[in-house]
């Protein structure tokens, strides 16, 4: 596995396939850290918390305000 394995496995993953307890627990083991620590020590967990938050902020806020606004469409 090369350097830009976790970044291949990342574009790979399908989000649908994740269960939710395993995505919630993702969230919860990088709640008390910024990008800044976790790229000191590691770019690759740096790009998968990058990835996380992102999935994050867009399952739990921006999918749920889509919803409201097709609601009045």
């Amino acid at each position: 596995m090369g350097k830009e394995s976790i970044k291949r496995k990342i574009q790979e993953l399908k989000v649908n396939d994740i269960p939710l307890d395993v995505a919630l627990g993702a969230r919860d083991l990088i709640r008390d850290f910024t990008l800044d620590q976790v790229r000191m020590v590691s770019a690759g967990g740096a790009t998968f918390y990058i990835w996380v938050c992102l999935q994050h902020l867009f399952l739990f806020e921006i999918l749920p305000m889509q919803k409201k606004i097709n609601k009045f469409k």
